[in-house]
């Protein structure tokens, strides 16, 4: 179970590096400060 949970993980951060995810991680982050900067604002 470990085993699979680290394959995972590790198949996750190569697509990161390979860059398909980085655009989705960027947009993450740029809602996540949106939604964050209303809240503190509001």
């Amino acid at each position: 179970m470990l085993e699979w949970i680290v394959k995972k993980y590790v198949g996750f951060l190569d697509w990161i590096v390979v860059g398909k995810g980085i655009w989705y991680l960027l947009f993450g982050l740029i809602i996540f400060g949106i939604c964050f900067y209303f809240i503190v604002i509001g």
